[in-house]
């Protein structure tokens, strides 16, 4: 290192002494800015290029990131219009349930309950005469009561209900 700093204070020596008015000395002079300037060219030329390429990587990024986010969003939408289209067929479905509820009359027989209902997640027959069907989950507390010999008849028939 030492060794390149006497060089360098040695050339710049020769040239203090050498008289600027002298070609020769101009020549010199003229070459080694010349030099240190394309040197300097050089350098902010591939600084330029090293941030360009940069740039292109980040565009690349960042395209490929909101490709992504497009995707999600499409993908939530499907999702979503999926969930809205089951939440109207749940509710046409507790539509149609009522409905099949408010057609029930006392008397009817236990095959004309199961046409509208269907048929019982749970079965008690309480005693001889009164059998409970019950629908719905766990906590549900939809269940119809035949009573056996309501009216003139000894078949069980529909008594009571709670929907």
């Amino acid at each position: 290192m030492c060794s390149r700093i006497s060089g360098l204070n040695r050339s710049f020596s020769v040239l203090s002494f050498l008289s600027l008015n002298d070609p020769a000395a101009k020549r010199i002079a003229k070459y080694m800015w010349i030099g240190f300037g394309g040197a300097i060219v050089v350098f902010f030329g591939i600084l330029g290029i090293i941030k360009w390429v940069g740039k292109i990587e980040a565009g690349k990024k960042l395209e490929q990131r909101a490709e992504t986010t497009k995707r999600d969003l499409e993908k939530q939408g499907i999702a979503q219009g999926i969930a809205q289209e089951r939440a109207k067929q749940a509710e046409k479905e507790r539509q149609e349930e009522k409905k099949n509820w408010r057609q029930l009359q006392k008397g009817m027989t236990k095959e004309q309950v199961k046409a509208l209902l269907g048929d019982p997640v749970k079965v008690n027959a309480i005693t001889d005469s009164f059998t409970y069907w019950y629908y719905g989950g766990m906590f549900s507390q939809k269940h119809v009561c035949f009573r056996k010999g309501y009216g003139t008849t000894t078949t069980e028939l529909l008594d009571s209900w709670e929907e």
